[in-house]
């Protein structure tokens, strides 16, 4: 073999050397990328159910969400704020999901779920005055993507039909 036959072998050699590093690099990044998806769920999942359940679990709070749920309005001011401390960051994390998906950055279904969770929740009479006093402080197309939610033929029932626990015990 000649030094010419030598120095093509060798391009061909280093040719598919390149092409099985750019495959590698790719699955590498895909993985990469999957293990974010799922730590991006996790923390989402982390962070609902502390703003759903961390109230939950004080007797006091609970009665407060539950009278909350069909009668903001009624709640002195000092409630109205208690309240306002719970269902607040949960149109914050719809919010920021609702932009995650606008940018591609996070699962189609995750925000499916997370849109689900807000229109069941905003459907609840309480939540619903409470979102028309507070909607002209939020985000104009977080706005606009939540009253589309509201106003698509599917929107899931309200959550305390779906989720009795969320209204008062009717002996009160």
């Amino acid at each position: 073999m000649d030094l010419t036959q030598l120095a093509n072998l060798a391009e061909i050699i280093g040719g598919i050397a390149v092409l099985v590093t750019l495959i590698y690099l790719a699955l590498q990044v895909q993985q990469g990328n999957l293990a974010q998806s799922r730590e991006t769920y996790r923390a989402l999942v982390a962070e609902l159910n502390s703003i759903l359940f961390t109230p939950m679990t004080d007797p006091d709070m609970m009665a407060l969400l539950q009278k909350s749920t069909l009668d903001f309005d009624s709640l002195s001011r000092h409630e109205q704020g208690m309240i306002n401390g719970v269902w607040s960051p949960l149109m914050v994390l719809s919010g920021e999901i609702f932009s995650a998906k606008k940018h591609g950055s996070i699962d189609p279904l995750m925000s499916h779920q997370q849109d689900f969770i807000t229109a069941s929740f905003l459907q609840m009479p309480g939540m619903a005055a409470w979102w028309e006093h507070l909607k002209p402080y939020w985000n104009p197309d977080v706005v606009a993507h939540v009253e589309g939610l509201l106003a698509c033929p599917d929107c899931p029932r309200p959550a305390h039909e779906m989720l009795p626990w969320y209204l008062p015990d009717e002996t009160e």
